[in-house]
């Protein structure tokens, strides 16, 4: 579970009326502790960073279709896990982020994100016996989150988001309790 503070540039507006954009989000939370098996990790306050590549439409065309400007791009993260037993992550991602205009400066948004996981410190029965959260490097990757978005100026915007992510194997090998 992850609060994520994101700041936005608009890259070069389009023909098409779309936008790109340049964005970075930093995240700081707190692993949700699901089972005893993992309780080890209670406490863990990850953070990370994330840069974002998107374009969003803007025209008139694209806010009938889904009554949403949608944003949709490729994300690139590091995530430290706040506990040697998770270690740390760098998490590629694609996402689409409609946007739901609601003032003028004001936006509501949902975000969803499906991509890859690499982890540094997998279980290991030797080296790493306690970790019952991941035991591959790499593994899947699903996001979900919403948040109000307050544009500051004409080209850029700061994004207030709560967040949920998980990281499982999808029981390929276990343990496999999964990260959220």
């Amino acid at each position: 579970f992850f609060i994520s503070l994101a700041y936005l540039l608009d890259a070069t507006a389009q023909k098409d009326s779309a936008t790109r954009t340049l964005g970075i989000r930093l995240y700081a939370g707190q692993v949700f502790v699901h089972t005893d098996a993992v309780k080890n990790i209670k406490g863990a306050r990850p953070y990370g960073v994330e840069l974002e590549v998107a374009k969003q439409q803007n025209s008139y065309q694209a806010w009938n279709r889904s009554s949403a400007f949608v944003k949709s791009g490729w994300a690139l993260a590091y995530f430290n896990y706040d506990k040697n037993i998770l270690g740390h992550g760098v998490i590629a991602s694609r996402f689409i982020e409609p946007h739901y205009r609601i003032a003028k400066r004001l936006q509501f948004l949902l975000k969803a994100s499906i991509g890859a996981a690499y982890l540094s410190n997998p279980y290991d029965e030797v080296n790493n016996p306690t970790n019952n959260n991941y035991s591959l490097h790499l593994n899947p990757y699903l996001h979900i989150g919403a948040g109000l978005t307050v544009q500051v100026s004409k080209h850029a915007s700061v994004a207030f988001i709560a967040n949920f992510h998980h990281i499982s194997n999808g029981n390929l090998r276990q343990p496999n309790k999964g990260i959220n």
